[in-house]
C-alpha cells in the first residue's frame, strides 16, 4: 500500500491511498514422498525461494502443502518445478 499526496486549491493537502496488494490464491498440492518434519521444513523454505509466495504450510502427516501465492507472478508449473528441485514430487489437487 502506498500513500500519495495531492494539493487541492480549496481544501489544501490531502492524501490518496493506493492499495497495491496483489490478489493471492491458496492451492493445495499433494507431496507423496514427504516422510518427516525436516521434509516439511524443506518444502516450506519455498516461501523464501520463490517470488510471489506469501505462505507455505507443509504437513508430512497429510502428505501435502498449501501455498498462498500471487498467480500473476508464479505459475503452478513453476511451483511444481521448485518442489522437484528440492527433491520432492508435487501433484496439484
Amino acid at each position: 500500500m502506498t500513500v500519495g499526496w495531492t494539493i487541492d486549491p480549496v481544501h489544501g493537502l490531502s492524501s490518496i491511498v493506493h492499495d497495491r496488494r496483489k490478489p493471492m490464491i491458496k492451492k493445495t498440492f499433494k507431496i507423496p514422498d514427504m516422510t518427516c518434519s525436516n521434509c516439511a521444513m524443506k518444502i516450506e523454505s519455498l516461501e523464501d525461494d520463490l517470488d510471489g509466495v506469501k505462505e507455505v504450510n507443509a504437513s508430512y502427516h497429510k502428505l501435502q502443502m498449501v501455498i498462498e501465492y500471487d498467480e500473476t507472478s508464479l505459475t503452478e508449473e513453476e511451483i511444481i518445478a521448485a518442489v522437484k528441485k528440492k527433491g520432492y514430487t508435487a501433484i496439484a489437487s
